[in-house]
């Protein structure tokens, strides 16, 4: 059997993922995953309700809305095909609360129109280049 021989940088590539910076306070969404939020909710989207499941602490939702919606949020364009958002008050709802930027796998959740990330499904630390 084959074993891969790549940093944590490079794992997971491709896929559906989201970063979370505590440090910065902020949520990075990927190209596919973006591609997946704007093929599902049937449109390009610039804003963001969060969603989380007291319930369940290590999960938490990211639903397209418009600006005029309760609890709109702004996505910045870090890059033509990645997106970000400023996550302090998700922060403080997460349990556990990553100590260090971590990718997450994503999934859309057709039952609540929304993109649903688990802590619990963390690929684990993103490593910076030196």
């Amino acid at each position: 059997m084959l074993k891969l021989i790549a940093s944590l940088k490079h794992r997971g590539r491709g896929g559906q993922l989201v970063s979370i910076d505590p440090r910065r306070n902020k949520l990075s969404l990927y190209k596919q995953t973006v591609e997946l939020m704007t093929r599902e909710h049937g449109s390009s989207f610039d804003y963001v309700q969060i969603f989380v499941d007291p319930e369940i602490p290590s999960r938490f939702w990211l639903k397209p809305c418009e600006t005029s919606d309760d609890g709109a949020r702004k996505l910045n364009q870090s890059s033509p095909s990645n997106r970000s958002l400023t996550i302090s008050l998700l922060l403080q709802e997460l349990d556990p609360r990553p100590e260090t930027t971590v990718r997450v796998k994503v999934e859309w959740d057709t039952e609540n129109s929304a993109l649903r990330g688990d802590l619990e499904k963390s690929l684990g630390k993103e490593v910076k280049n030196p």
